[in-house]
């Protein structure tokens, strides 16, 4: 077929996202379910909650301007907000809802899309990826639960 797309049901399929987006930060990330905080009133109260969940779930220091002078700017440009696309494997439902709540939270003008990995039978379980060319980024893995994502921020 020529780039004709179509759906495949119950057969295997893999989804691939492919884009160019110079000038803009990206940053890959994989969570288990016991990677994401509880979103309760006690973590939200605490001190410093937002650098803390933003260490816990591996987003720390994303999109965060080097300075006070680039801070400013960021303020004033809406290109600047994070985007984040995630794809969460339907074992992760549990702790979606608490994961999104915890990002919105942490990046409250932030935007967010993406969709479910999902399988033919209850009998096997979906392949997530997560890939980076980033050499400071941990291994880059095939996972078979939790929930992987990417970081935008920049010129989209």
């Amino acid at each position: 077929r020529e780039c004709t797309p179509f759906e495949a049901e119950a057969t295997p399929a893999i989804s691939v996202t492919l884009a160019l987006l110079p000038n803009v930060e990206l940053q890959t990330f994989h969570l288990n379910g016991k990677d994401v905080p509880e979103f309760d009133g006690e973590f939200t109260r605490s001190e410093n909650a937002v650098e803390a969940w933003k260490e816990t779930v591996g987003l720390t220091g994303f999109g965060e301007a080097n300075n006070e002078e680039e801070e400013e700017e960021e303020t004033m440009k809406e290109e600047d907000e994070p985007v984040f696309m995630v794809i969460p494997s339907t074992a992760f439902q549990n702790d979606l809802d608490d994961f999104l709540r915890g990002l919105e939270f942490a990046y409250p003008t932030a935007q967010t899309f993406g969709g479910i990995a999902s399988t033919v039978s209850s009998l096997s379980r979906a392949r997530i990826f997560a890939y980076s060319a980033n050499k400071s980024v941990a291994a880059n893995s095939v996972y078979g639960d939790g929930c992987v994502g990417i970081a935008m921020k920049g010129d989209i």
